[in-house]
């Protein structure tokens, strides 16, 4: 039906095109045929720009229908019947070997499901809806994917109410709260301070409306116009998959311009499908991740857009509009610098291959590259600084990647401890995790390729255009070197990746197609199908990987946190602090409405020492008082005292021995060190106030986050002091330092130093004590004296000796045993000294009606307030925590809520 006159005449002219032609199927005849060549028309482009936005948002609504429950729901009602089938068998041939009893079930069970087919799907249609409806809210909304999304939603919604993102304005005709002085002596108060009055509660912290949370803001106000129904939650729940199927273009847009259509289609289709962009761009991760794929592409695609115009005019648009999205990603995300960067050093690159190698010094195209580059560069200057408000935003750009090999270091430039060597997305990448992350070696091996075939590329004058090559290689090795300073870099190599692979498979399908026909005589059509789906099969393994990832994708969030939070939001005090680990922080403001010491935007501060502090202690009478203290001022007791004494250890020190005392005791011990009772009561009115209701949670994922807290509960200052000080002396300056300073002797001083020189300062300053073991283990008492585990813990409930196998089989006892005495119904923990096993430390843990779980763990942890508020329930600290709430999760995992009792 399209077989036109100027149609035959392309054909036989052997230009590109690609033409499906089927008996009987003219509709998709129609739809199918287009052109493939450089030249393609308008309506092509469109055509495959609108499959990769399709593939693309198909891929990343998945898990707003959360496909996974199905599979969730059909194992557990397979495993219930399978396991109702296994118990007759058993019953009915008891002598039967284990195997033959298998063969049986599997063939009952068949027999089962064939017959009850019907019943069975309804079975699995009804558990799975349960499922969904435990991840989704009263709306039937899915729950966004992770945590930091809240942070956003919260700010857009305070927005959308009070035209600013915090709670309130401080600052200029404001009142300022003296706490907000004392933690943040660098604000200038003299201007109205857009204040965020929940977190690091009680104080507040500065806030600032992002591009993200305006974006969520105004996209809501759009899709609230059409929809009265449209919630905050829903529409940020979408703002990636927009996001991101946008980014799909410029990623087309590139690959086409440098290997044709096909060239295009791959890139995009990678970016649109990339297992790790998806992990954090997926439906529901409503976070600035979809940023750093999608203004890096628009920012590069723009660029070279700008080269290959010949009117300086458009040269001058398309450059200045690179610039201007330079500024607007400088505003979307802190990190923005890299891309800039990147063109930086590929210009400086590029006209260095022209100047030296193709000895063009004055030419036209030097000069217009010239003008290009410093037309960018200004409007880059200009932008950023209007976005960011800072007119030292392109030098940060030079200097960061300085700063950023700094990112994990350890007592370098404070003693505190650094929280972000315990994030998991910055613990660094293999070569081998960042080839997995694209499809394999042989796939990053063909992308190289690609980066190879990209320097061969010939400009409209026949010579060779190497540009994207400088810039793939500068972006891979960039971002190569990026992974291995934290995993979560690869989202940044991914999008060059995409292109590289892209200009592969363009090449192919150009170059491949025209062998085929030549050497093997097959039609220019089939030669152009075969190669097509070569291509396909070669895809097939990262696109797949992309899709199993965003199937598998559920939120963190679920009904048992979000009710709990929202009895919080009903029923807490107006004025209450949650405290508990950081990571939840912003859903405990988010949805429950009220304050929180420390969040997931300000985990990088000091609360991580004393809030872990107050979980590893085995001191009650510690953790209350450091829970007081924090109520009454966050950190800003330690900024009053050591700005005092001028020591942080010291005062570490002294804040851990005067929290526990009442206020006239903390009053007289800091007097041994303080000039005036004035001084003292300025510390005491951070340590021992009035504090507000206090709600202290404890949940299941801490038991795997312990190694984290426990780490910086247990920091020690004095250590972390001796390396700050030491570790760029040499060895005569650095043991006479440590005697000098810390009071060593020179043994002492000598071995501290080879210490400090010698092994990892994280792990010298502080341990990791953990549990061993996500869960428990399952126990059964026989003749009512023996108690034995699933994980050979055998505890007799007589004399409570405990035993367990060590390596060799022989029974050795625990370092230490946690229980609860069955006569007094104490909490005890019973230490072993002899025949003991190192590092290993037990918990019984009685669950009612007779019955016990066990665990391991560090020794460290055993009368950790963790080990007794989740584990045993608060048994024999009545007198400080009341349990105000306890839900069960989807997974079986417990939430409880402590309210602290103060004196």
């Amino acid at each position: 039906m399209f077989e036109t006159k100027e149609t035959k005449n392309s054909l036989e002219d052997n230009t590109e095109e690609f033409v499906v032609s089927l008996k009987n199927l003219s509709k998709l005849k129609a739809i199918l045929k287009f052109r493939l060549g450089s030249r393609s028309s308008k309506s092509s482009l469109i055509f495959l720009i609108l499959i990769t936005l399709i593939v693309s948002v198909w891929f990343r609504t998945l898990p707003a229908r959360l496909p996974i429950a199905e599979e969730w729901a059909q194992n557990t009602v397979y495993n219930y019947f399978r396991n109702q089938i296994a118990t007759q068998i058993s019953q009915q041939y008891l002598n039967l070997p284990e195997i033959n009893k298998q063969h049986i079930v599997n063939d009952e069970f068949q027999k089962f499901l064939d017959s009850n087919k019907d019943f069975i799907n309804q079975q699995i249609k009804g558990l799975s809806q349960q499922y969904k409806e435990k991840l989704q809210d009263e709306t039937g909304q899915t729950y966004l994917l992770a945590i930091d999304p809240y942070f956003y939603l919260r700010h857009a919604k305070h927005y959308l109410e009070k035209g600013i993102s915090g709670t309130e304005l401080i600052g200029g005709k404001y009142p300022v709260p003296e706490a907000a002085k004392i933690m943040y002596p660098n604000l200038d108060f003299s201007k109205p301070i857009d204040w965020d009055g929940q977190r690091m509660a009680p104080v507040g912290a500065p806030s600032k409306m992002t591009f993200h949370a305006y974006f969520i803001a105004y996209l809501h106000k759009i899709w609230g116009f059409f929809s009265k129904d449209q919630t905050l939650m829903r529409t940020s729940f979408y703002v990636p998959v927009i996001l991101m199927s946008l980014a799909t273009i410029p990623a087309f847009l590139i690959g086409r311009r440098f290997a044709g259509p096909i060239g295009g289609l791959v890139a995009a289709i990678l970016v649109a499908t990339n297992p790790f962009i998806m992990t954090r761009t997926a439906g529901g991760f409503s976070d600035t991740d979809s940023y750093n794929v999608l203004f890096p592409l628009l920012i590069t695609w723009l660029f070279l857009e700008a080269f290959e115009k010949k009117k300086l005019k458009h040269k001058s648009i398309f450059a200045s509009l690179s610039g201007f999205f330079v500024g607007v990603y400088s505003f979307a995300w802190g990190g923005w610098w890299y891309i800039f960067d990147f063109i930086l050093a590929m210009m400086i690159l590029y006209m260095a291959y022209l100047v030296i190698i193709k000895r063009e010094f004055f030419t036209q195209k030097t000069k217009r590259t010239a003008i290009l580059f410093i037309i960018f560069f200004a409007f880059s200057f200009i932008f950023t600084t209007l976005f960011t408000k800072s007119p030292y935003a392109l030098m940060h750009a030079l200097k960061a990647p300085i700063g950023f090999t700094k990112i994990k270091a350890v007592a370098e430039t404070t003693i505190w401890p650094n929280i972000q060597t315990t994030v998991a997305e910055l613990n660094p990448a293999s070569l081998n995790t960042i080839m997995s992350s694209v499809g394999g070696k042989f796939v990053f091996l063909l992308g190289c390729i690609g980066v190879i075939l990209s320097a061969f590329k010939k400009d409209e004058e026949g010579k060779l255009d190497i540009k994207l090559a400088i810039l793939l290689i500068v972006w891979f090795a960039g971002t190569i070197y990026a992974c291995t300073k934290g995993v979560r870099f690869i989202l940044l190599f991914a999008p060059a990746f995409s292109v590289a692979f892209g200009v592969f498979a363009g090449n192919v399908y150009e170059y491949g197609s025209r062998w085929f026909k030549k050497g093997l005589h097959l039609s220019p059509a089939l030669s152009k199908i075969l190669i097509l789906i070569l291509i396909a099969l070669i895809l097939f393994k990262p696109v797949k990987a992309g899709y199993d990832t965003a199937y598998r994708e559920v939120p963190s969030m679920n009904d048992a946190w979000y009710e709990t939070l929202k009895k919080i939001d009903r029923e807490a005090e107006p004025d209450a602090i949650v405290n508990s680990w950081w990571d939840f922080g912003h859903w405990f403001i988010t949805i429950g409405n009220r304050r929180v010491t420390f969040d997931g935007a300000g985990q990088d501060r000091h609360m991580a020492y004393w809030i872990g502090r107050v979980l590893y202690t085995d001191d009650p009478d510690l953790a209350i008082g450091i829970l007081r203290m924090v109520d009454c001022g966050n950190n800003n007791a330690f900024w009053v005292l050591n700005e005092k004494l001028n020591d942080t250890p010291k005062s570490i020190e002294i804040l851990n021995k005067i929290v526990k005392m009442d206020r006239d005791k903390a009053k007289k011990e800091l007097l041994k060190y303080l000039k005036s009772e004035e001084d003292a009561e300025e510390v005491l009115k951070w340590t021992h106030c009035k504090a507000p209701p206090n709600y202290f949670i404890t949940s299941d994922d801490m038991i795997g986050k312990s190694g984290v807290w426990a780490h910086f509960g247990s920091w020690n200052f004095k250590r972390a002091a001796m390396y700050y000080y030491t570790h760029k002396l040499d060895k005569e300056e650095g043991i006479k330092l440590l005697k000098t300073k810390f009071n060593l002797t020179e043994d002492e001083a000598e071995r501290i130093f080879y210490e400090i020189k010698t092994e990892d300062p994280n792990k010298w300053i502080s341990g990791w004590p953990s549990y061993i073991g996500n869960s428990y283990a399952s126990c059964k008492i026989e003749n009512n004296i023996t108690v034995k585990c699933a994980n050979g813990l055998e505890v007799n409930l007589k004399t409570y000796n405990a035993f367990v196998l060590d390596r060799t089989g022989k029974p050795v006892h625990p370092a230490k045993l946690a229980y609860v005495d069955k006569k007094t119904k104490k909490f005890k923990v019973k230490t072993f000294k002899n025949n003991t096993i190192e590092g290993i430390a037990a918990a019984l843990i009685p669950k009612g009606n007779n019955t016990y779980e066990s665990i391991f763990m560090s020794p460290e942890l055993v009368g950790s307030m963790f080990t007794r508020l989740f584990f045993f329930k608060a048994i024999g600290l009545e007198d400080k925590f009341t349990l105000w709430h306890e839900a069960r999760q989807l997974t079986g995992g417990m939430i409880y809520v402590w309210k602290v009792k103060w004196d």
